[in-house]
């Protein structure tokens, strides 16, 4: 159990920048759609968040990059678990 606290949150840095850098995607790919939240100071705050974050990352990948890498690598299993269950045919099992 204490492999695992150590490993997942090394790799849990990586995901907390996906859905801020979707707040750039979004903001080109649908410029007029209806914005209920507004991203505070955007886009300079996002923009920072995510250099600051990255930079974690990669600090983390250069200090510590064996116990980095298997954590990366033990959330990199669940892709085939993900396309194994949503990409399954009408009226199929897991």
């Amino acid at each position: 159990p204490q492999v695992c606290t150590g490993l997942l949150p090394r790799a849990g840095w990586s995901d907390v920048v996906q859905p801020v850098h979707g707040v750039f995607i979004l903001r080109k790919k649908e410029p007029n759609a209806e914005r209920p939240y507004k991203a505070f100071g955007y886009p300079v705050v996002p923009a920072l968040y995510i250099l600051i974050t990255s930079a974690i990352c990669v600090t983390l990948l250069i200090y510590d990059t064996f116990n980095t890498g298997l954590g990366l690598f033990i959330v990199a299993l669940g892709i085939p678990v993900y396309y194994f269950a949503f990409n399954k045919k009408e009226g199929q099992d897991l």
